[in-house]
Formats: structure tokens, C-alpha cells, sequence
């Protein structure tokens, strides 16, 4: 009888139906050892992108809903600045391995400036008309999630937003538009550290 309430007794700690005292076995979530220190890293280079929620294969020449339509900011170069530290990992048996999630790898710059300038003079609506050269960041929402409302760029701004490593930032149009109009614009990103991007002739074709 003692053996089988011993046998219950483990099967239950190794499950998490019994919590455990961390003095007893280890000392944090990623086993006996420290945790996953994060690692900062620099950005050496962004690229643009095209999304369009529930579309395999983005086509060009169509016109999409405005709604699911993001350019989408990604880097795609960077470096570490410094080496990751010696990491200690002594796997115990009753360690959830659910609970070790490392620390998220963040730049240390911030993105200073964005602006989104117009390149052609685009009829929006009746009422509704913005010229070549036009300045119109505030007509974008921005976001790192696509299923996210998003805010306005200045507020990302005054925000001072990192990069997390494999983050991405979507740039959503959310203005009133009449029918398809295709959206031609410069993307200009300006990072902390003085570091300038410009992506000329970007399009969005929205309906």
C-alpha cells in the first residue's frame, strides 16, 4: 500500500498536480542553474514586406481589402554586441519544461523616426484628395501583431519601441477610401543610433 501511494505521489508531481517548493528542487523555471540572460542586439539593416490576412500567395496586381493589407517592417540584419554568457542547465525530472521560456532577445535601438511620404496625387473620395510630396504618416495605423487595432506612428514614436529579435512591425492604411486605389509612397525609417532606411515606391492596391 505504501509503494502505491509513493507511485500516485510522484505521478502527480510529475504532472504539476502537486506544486513543488523551489527550495526543495531548483531554483527558477529553466531548471537548477541561471536563467537565459536576454542579448541585445543592433539592427543593421530592415527590409519592407506585403501581408494580406487569410492569403497564401501575396499577388501584386490585385486590389485588397484595406482591413487586411499590411506593409510589414522586418529586420533582416543585425548583430549581438556582446557573447552570451555561460548558461547552466541541470535538467530535474520534476521540471516543467512548459516553464522555461528564455528572456526575448531586444535591439538596443528604437525607432526615432518613420514618416510614409506620397508619391502621386490620389483621389481618396469626393472629399478626399492627397498630393504628391504629402506627408501622410498619420493616415497609417502601426502595430507588432496584424490581429492587433493598432495605434498612430507619432505615438510609437514618443513610445521609444524596441525590436524584439523576430518581431515585426504592420503598417495598416486607415483612412475612408472610394473603390480600388492604388497607393504609391517612400517609407523612411530613422533609427536611435542615426541609422537612416528609405524604401522608395512602395504600393498598397486597396479596395
Amino acid at each position: 500500500m505504501k509503494k502505491k501511494l509513493i507511485a500516485i505521489w510522484t505521478m502527480m508531481l510529475a504532472f504539476g498536480i502537486i506544486p513543488m517548493s523551489c527550495d526543495l528542487f531548483c531554483r527558477d523555471s529553466c531548471g537548477c542553474g541561471s536563467p537565459i540572460p536576454m542579448r541585445e542586439f543592433s539592427i543593421k539593416d530592415l527590409t519592407i514586406g506585403d501581408l494580406v490576412i487569410g492569403t497564401s500567395a501575396f499577388n501584386p496586381d490585385l486590389f485588397y481589402a484595406k482591413d487586411q493589407y499590411f506593409k510589414v517592417i522586418e529586420i533582416s540584419g543585425f548583430e549581438y554586441l556582446t557573447e552570451n554568457q555561460d548558461f547552466k542547465f541541470s535538467f530535474h525530472f520534476f521540471n516543467s519544461v512548459y516553464a522555461c521560456s528564455p528572456a526575448p532577445n531586444i535591439s538596443f535601438q528604437h525607432i526615432a523616426e518613420l514618416k510614409i511620404i506620397n508619391k502621386k496625387e490620389t483621389v481618396l473620395s469626393e472629399s478626399n484628395l492627397i498630393l504628391e510630396a504629402q506627408d501622410i504618416s498619420e493616415k497609417f495605423l502601426i502595430s507588432n501583431y496584424p490581429s492587433i487595432d493598432g495605434q498612430a506612428i507619432i505615438s510609437l514614436l514618443e513610445e521609444e519601441q524596441k525590436f524584439y529579435l523576430g518581431e515585426s512591425f504592420f503598417l495598416k492604411w486607415n483612412e475612408s477610401i472610394t473603390g480600388e486605389t492604388e497607393l504609391i509612397f517612400d517609407i523612411f525609417i530613422k533609427l536611435s543610433d542615426g541609422q537612416e532606411f528609405l524604401f522608395a515606391d512602395e504600393v498598397m492596391k486597396i479596395k
